[in-house]
């Protein structure tokens, strides 16, 4: 056989040999899998953290209980809610005054005043709500010892302060302390929808071609500003 052909048989026997050789080792070699990791895939896809409705602050119970008398001077007010307590949502006042710290366990409300309350007096306190539409919630009790009478239950501008805060917090709930309301050419009346984030309707019963005209100048009349009116469900019929 011819040299060069022997040769080239050779190269190409070799050639071969080393090709197979690569292809077996990147087979078994280890390296980067581009199979999809259906787990990585299915995390990125979701939100790190679940959406949750606002805060349900509903108050469940409070201690003393409301128009209790006889209450120890060193008592502590307990206010329970249905949730866990979130001093942002909420406001806390009392009359009358006095010196105290808030304290929070859970779902409870710590009301600890800095000295003994005074005797034969009617404490009375308010819970506000910054983020539900719902009513305020007001409770009161009686120390022990001689009554005490006290001319006002809320100082001055006591009143007028708590109107501007559900005004300004919650003017749906402001709108319907002031419902049913009616007049010669209107009536209002108000019901509250829904459990969660719920909110309250007003419907207005027309009695005169004015009816819608003179309901909103009476919104105006509350100190209700064109922006807030629009933000309220009335329905008109």
């Amino acid at each position: 056989m011819d040299k060069k052909l022997k040769l080239a048989i050779f190269l190409i026997i070799f050639i071969l040999l080393f090709l197979t050789a690569w292809l077996f080792s990147r087979k078994n070699k280890p390296g980067i899998s581009i199979k999809k990791d259906n787990n990585i895939y299915n995390n990125l896809s979701k939100p790190t953290g679940s959406l949750t409705s606002q805060t349900d602050y509903r108050v469940t119970s409070v201690k003393p209980l409301d128009e209790d008398k006889n209450v120890p001077l060193d008592t502590v007010i307990e206010i329970t809610f249905s949730s866990q307590v979130n001093l942002k949502d909420i406001e806390f006042a009392i009359n009358p005054q006095f010196r105290y710290r808030l304290e929070t366990n859970n779902n409870i409300l710590k009301v600890i005043p800095e000295n003994n309350l005074a005797a034969g007096t009617k404490y009375t306190y308010i819970v506000k709500y910054k983020s539900q539409t719902l009513p305020s919630s007001t409770y009161s009790f009686l120390t022990a010892g001689d009554i005490t009478n006290i001319s006002d239950t809320f100082p001055e501008g006591a009143a007028e302060e708590e109107a501007k805060f559900q005004r300004e917090n919650h003017p749906d709930v402001y709108l319907t302390n002031q419902t049913p309301y009616e007049t010669d050419s209107f009536r209002v009346t108000s019901e509250f929808i829904g459990e969660e984030a719920g909110h309250f309707l007003f419907t207005v019963t027309s009695k005169s071609p004015n009816a819608k005209t003179d309901f909103l100048n009476w919104l105006k009349s509350l100190d209700l500003t064109d922006e807030t009116i629009a933000e309220l469900d009335i329905s008109y019929k």
